[in-house]
């Protein structure tokens, strides 16, 4: 990994992320961060840490970022999306899940992004990740949050690849059969939503 944080040394980064954090603590270090000039390729490479704890709570803020300062993120959407399948630490794929979900929506509703952005979230192919999200559903050992962040993005997809409409369908009802009760209720909604 290469990177470059200026003023901000690595060695106070990978010492913020050593510490327990709880949402209070994410937000102060997201900001904190993002004042620091740490960009958002920087803070997706952090996700690939080989400290499994450290790449989570770099997840975590990269999940803050992306959700609170849409304008600073997209711009490095594509890099997001190029590292996606790359996802091996399960704390991680909750993060990246839950962004795609809420990314994935956008493409279903663009006014909620600006149009210049919009075209370049259109332009990148989904593919690799699209592929990573049904690997992520079919593996028994995926976590409950995973599978629901998967299960809906995926269906956000599906206006754009109409070939995912069937295999998702056919996936959701096998994950319904045993699933927990958030699977079955997500399960139904997102049925009626690509019945």
């Amino acid at each position: 990994m290469n990177f470059a944080y200026g003023k901000y040394k690595m060695e106070e980064i990978f010492k913020q992320l050593e510490k327990p954090l709880n949402k209070k603590s994410v937000v102060h270090l997201a900001l904190q961060f993002v004042e620091k000039g740490i960009t958002i390729r920087e803070i997706i490479d952090l996700t690939f840490l080989p400290n499994k704890e450290q790449g989570f709570r770099a997840a975590w803020i990269l999940e803050q970022i992306a959700f609170n300062n849409q304008e600073l993120f997209l711009p490095d959407f594509s890099y997001f999306c190029s590292r996606f399948p790359e996802v091996e630490n399960e704390s991680c794929k909750r993060h990246f899940a839950k962004i795609m979900e809420q990314y994935s929506h956008y493409l279903r509703n663009s006014s909620a992004v600006n149009k210049n952005l919009m075209d370049s979230i259109c332009s990148i192919n989904y593919e690799p990740v699209i592929e990573t999200l049904f690997d992520w559903l079919i593996n028994p050992k995926t976590k409950t949050a995973v599978i629901a962040f998967s299960m809906t993005a995926l269906c956000n997809f599906h206006s754009l690849y109409p070939w995912i409409r069937e295999e998702l369908f056919q996936q959701i009802h096998f994950l319904m059969k045993n699933g927990s009760p958030g699977i079955q209720s997500r399960g139904k909604y997102l049925l009626k939503k690509i019945a």
